[in-house]
């Protein structure tokens, strides 16, 4: 309980490990691909899926603002992100493509960025519709030489579809406010 700080419920202790929260939800995933969701109190699972995930790579999940999406992938490989539909478990949509993911976050109900590096176009957020898939936006935002093996914590608030992002070695703090054109195309400014 976040008000008086006692312990609600527990999990039992197994090979899962807790990767993202909603509500009384938890998306916990192994580390042989396995994730299922559980709600607090609750022995069995809602739903178990098997996904092609590497297993010496941390895991990451993310739920959507609504709690109707789960983005799932792995963090610092080339691979790809999964949304998934919080009822059923199902994946919806498979992201592929060739550039690291860093991290991910719900900027809307029904959007995510996902932060990556490619060795061409250095460290970027790339905007995705979580429904289809598609991609809506890409925003550069350090150079390849920028890079330099750094680390950038990503934080975001979907409420104000606001994004925030700061390099470890740098004190460059960026503020992103997401807008969607009436073509739904986004776009992005940057500001300090």
């Amino acid at each position: 309980d976040t008000v008086t700080g006692d312990i609600v419920s527990t999990f039992a202790v197994s090979s899962y490990k807790s990767i993202a929260c909603y509500r009384n939800l938890r998306l916990l995933a192994n580390f042989d691909g396995g994730i299922k969701l559980q709600q607090l109190g609750q022995s069995v699972p809602c739903w178990e899926l098997s996904l092609p995930l590497r297993q010496f790579l941390p895991v990451l999940g993310c739920f959507s603002p609504k709690g109707q999406f789960i983005v799932v992938g792995n963090a610092f490989s080339r691979t790809c992100a999964y949304v998934l539909d919080v009822f059923s478990g199902n994946v919806r949509c498979k992201l592929s493509y060739c550039h690291e993911l860093y991290n991910f976050k719900f900027i809307s109900d029904e959007e995510f960025v996902i932060l990556s590096f490619n060795s061409v176009d250095g460290v970027s957020l790339r905007l995705f519709s979580a429904r289809s898939g598609d991609i809506l936006s890409v925003l550069h935002l350090y150079s390849r030489d920028e890079y330099l093996n750094d680390f950038f914590p990503l934080a975001a608030f979907p409420g104000e579809r606001l994004i925030a992002i700061c390099s470890r070695y740098k004190s460059d703090l960026k503020v992103i406010k997401v807008k969607l054109s009436e073509r739904g195309n986004a776009s992005g400014k940057a500001e300090r």
